[in-house]
């Protein structure tokens, strides 16, 4: 039986863009990346990171994000990471580390120019996205141009308050676990946000990206902030297939926001 991502991907699916899968950008099983390159050269590269609650996803779910971003020019770069229970925080924020750094150091070979790269994830794959974007203790080789947050937990989210989540992220509160707090943040510069969210999101409330844009724009970032009535949280990303575009803009917000 056919799942919703297979839907997603086989209507989605087009030939106007290069890709390459599996590529290793780690010593792990999971450490591997699949690359989405448009036929027409582009000097932007957006790496997705998936949601799933720090437990489960997969890459390969996610092809119609790539052949999406390629068909408006911007080339994709998809990565695993490792999930729990193999490994707990702050390891699968490691590995988004360990896979962006392969992407700057491996720009120019695979897109034929140096790239401006920027961050974008869905869910618990915002979460680790930002703490790579914003994050001293998590910043890669080279700092990113931009991050693209897609109903993501941020500023308010506490691990502590769940049992599952006690697992992942420890049985004790302290602050390096209670999202993104203000005082790890990087110095200044800043990359610039687009933040989107749902205002019907159950699953993670869309305070988290108002407090998220309020505290980055404190700090001098230019953000911008997307809300959008009565949509929840699994539309946000599944608005990213190009098939699904008309519902939200998304795709049209991304490609403004890129290339500005």
């Amino acid at each position: 039986m056919w799942s919703d991502f297979d839907v997603l991907n086989a209507l989605n699916f087009s030939s106007s863009c290069i890709t390459q899968a599996d590529l290793v950008y780690g010593p792990k099983p999971r450490h591997k990346l699949d690359v989405f390159r448009a036929k027409q050269a582009s000097s932007i590269t957006i790496v997705f990171l998936y949601g799933g609650n720090w437990r489960k996803g997969n890459k390969v779910d996610y092809r119609y994000v790539g052949t999406s971003l390629a068909r408006r020019n911007i080339n994709a770069v998809l990565i695993d990471y490792r999930l729990y229970p193999e490994v707990v925080f702050p390891e699968f924020i490691h590995d988004a580390q360990m896979a962006v750094n392969w992407v700057f150091g491996h720009g120019e070979e695979l897109f034929g120019q140096a790239q401006k790269v920027f961050l974008m994830g869905h869910s618990a794959g915002a979460h680790i996205a930002a703490n790579v974007a914003y994050q001293t203790i998590f910043a890669p080789n080279y700092p990113v141009d931009g991050f693209i947050g897609l109903s993501g937990p941020y500023l308010k989210f506490l691990p502590t308050q769940s049992e599952d989540l006690k697992q992942i992220f420890g049985q004790e509160p302290c602050m390096q676990t209670q999202g993104l707090i203000d005082a790890k943040l990087m110095p200044d510069c800043l990359p610039k946000a687009l933040l989107v969210h749902g205002e019907s999101d159950q699953i993670v409330l869309p305070r988290e990206s108002r407090a998220f844009a309020e505290l980055l724009m404190t700090r001098g970032a230019s953000v911008d902030l997307k809300l959008f009535s009565g949509k929840g949280h699994a539309v946000i990303a599944a608005s990213l297939a190009t098939i699904l575009s008309w519902r939200l803009p998304i795709l049209k917000e991304i490609e403004q926001f890129v290339f500005q």
